[in-house]
């Protein structure tokens, strides 16, 4: 993804993952990509999950209640490696029928409690056992968890963003598609 110019209009609320945050994501998590199945929740731009599909993800679901930007940055991609879910990721979660090996949220800073995302993940049973969860949020926004269903496994921080490494608690599997 790195020669690939992400559409974004100027005045657009949509704030991408960075550069610098985006590859110190992929390499500590790229021993899981290869042929995972991807959610990118609150995709905004889609960057996350093209990025995933570009280093070998078999698919993509990208999820958020405005796809306009996330369909003019997906041409390039074939339309057998992804799905685009426009909604309202509360409403429509129970209707997801597959789980994923790897989920990202990038919610809007602060718009939603992760708490309440986790839950609708774990209620729905979103992702597979043996899942990770990367959760991108504001620095000083504590990401809070259930955790008798997550355990965090590393946190990093990169200027004003917060990247939490959410996994499966042991001893609670979710078993969607094993």
């Amino acid at each position: 993804m790195k020669n690939r110019k992400i559409t974004l209009p100027k005045n657009s609320s949509i704030r991408p993952t960075t550069d610098i945050v985006r590859m110190a994501i992929f390499s500590i998590i790229y021993k899981k990509i290869y042929n995972a199945v991807i959610f990118d929740l609150f995709a905004g731009s889609g960057i996350l999950g093209l990025e995933a599909l570009s280093r070998g993800a078999s698919f993509c679901h990208f999820l958020d209640i405005d796809c306009r930007y996330l369909k003019k940055n997906i041409t390039l991609v074939s339309s057998s490696k992804y799905n685009i879910i426009n909604g309202d990721f509360f409403r429509i979660a129970s209707k997801i029928k597959q789980g994923a090996d790897i989920i990202f949220i990038d919610p809007p800073y602060g718009k939603y409690k992760s708490k309440n995302i986790l839950e609708t993940i774990a209620t729905n049973k979103l992702i597979k056992y043996n899942g990770l969860i990367v959760y991108e949020e504001r620095k000083d926004n504590d990401i809070m968890i259930n955790s008798d269903l997550f355990k965090i496994i590393k946190e990093r921080v990169y200027g004003d963003t917060k990247i939490t490494f959410i996994e499966v608690q042991n001893g609670y599997s979710i078993p969607r598609d094993i």
